[in-house]
């Protein structure tokens, strides 16, 4: 790894975007008279594969990071040093992620009511709550952020106009959020390439997709390389989807989104894009030469041999962090040989 590498504005905002936060908290505190206790937290957590982007990231910061036996974290509240220099850092660069945005603009709305002391009197509490209460990972539960705005309520033991007054505060803020965000919906937004690798390092996967698995009459040898960023949102996906060749797909049912561009030309002109990356952590960069070197052994129809269906699946089997193929490397080892040896295919040879 490149000790020296400083990273780049553009790529800790790419990497945040993707697999960062910034964490509003709300929590009780027991004493005579029941009130809340805010706080604001900058986050950036990975599996430990990833350990080396995060330590470059807390670097940035002059932040450590906090590491146990399944992952690596940059944690930082934003009245610490570290979260002071990360605040300043996000003043400058702000998330192009429209979730991440929407939680910045409702961390500072936040930050300087709690300098204010806000939180000293119940409408100010309620203020506060309602704007936690409407962070972007709860406006993707329903009713979860109302559930935790009546449950703090409640807890204060507000009266019902202590609750409007504090309610219509926040909600004429939130308006005014949720206008900023449909303008930089509506612009148009252009992405450097530190900062799509950025989120690569963050969200991006590379994969080889084998349908190998014959059907009752016929065997397949179907292979598709895939790059993909996954997204919270369709928006974000959308960005990428406009400056690469590729489209947005649906993930699940839950409005997981990821942006895909698929099969063997469309990945072979994205090879120079990660070829020339100014920093790549080890994990990508090992999971890259493999990707790169099965897209060209596809390319050179080497899978039409043995030797090549062996190559091909020491170099993919594996190749996602996540996601598990659901065969076993044996099973597609015989699905291919079969392929390989049908009397009854059209016999291709490798190019070259």
């Amino acid at each position: 790894m490149n000790t020296s590498y400083v990273m780049s504005d553009d790529m800790a905002l790419g990497l945040f975007d993707a697999d960062g936060g910034i964490i509003m908290g709300a929590d009780k505190k027991e004493t005579v008279n029941p009130s809340i206790a805010f706080k604001v937290t900058y986050f950036l957590g990975q599996s430990l594969s990833k350990r080396d982007a995060v330590e470059k990231f807390a670097d940035k910061f002059c932040a450590t990071t906090l590491v146990d036996e399944q992952d690596v974290e940059f944690r930082v509240n934003q009245s610490s040093p570290e979260g002071q220099r990360f605040r300043e850092f996000l003043l400058k660069n702000k998330p192009k992620n429209p979730y991440r945005l929407r939680d910045y603009y409702i961390s500072e709305e936040i930050i300087p009511l709690l300098e204010q002391k806000t939180q000293q009197s119940k409408v100010g509490q309620i203020t506060l709550v309602r704007l936690v209460s409407n962070k972007s990972r709860l406006q993707k539960q329903d009713s979860g952020g109302e559930l935790i705005f009546s449950n703090m309520c409640s807890y204060i033991n507000a009266t019902d106009a202590e609750i409007q007054q504090g309610s219509a505060i926040a909600d004429a803020i939130l308006a005014k959020i949720e206008e900023k965000l449909e303008a930089y919906k509506q612009s148009e937004t252009k992405l450097s390439d530190d900062y799509v690798l950025g989120v690569h390092y963050g969200d991006g996967s590379l994969y080889v997709s084998l349908t190998w698995k014959p059907t009752e009459k016929i065997q397949r040898l179907r292979c598709e390389p895939e790059w993909a960023i996954s997204g919270d949102n369709e928006a974000f996906c959308q960005l990428f989807e406009n400056q690469f060749d590729g489209t947005t797909k649906p993930v699940d049912n839950k409005g997981q989104r990821k942006f895909a561009l698929t099969g063997i030309n469309k990945c072979l002109k994205i090879l120079p894009f990660f070829e020339n990356a100014s920093w790549m952590p080890e994990y990508k960069k090992e999971q890259f030469s493999r990707w790169k070197k099965s897209i060209l052994l596809l390319k050179a129809q080497k899978h039409f041999t043995e030797e090549g269906i062996r190559e091909l699946l020491d170099l993919t089997y594996g190749l996602a962090e996540k996601g598990a193929r659901i065969y076993t490397k044996d099973q597609y080892l015989e699905w291919g040989l079969a392929w390989v040896n049908d009397p009854s295919r059209q016999k291709r040879q490798p190019r070259g």
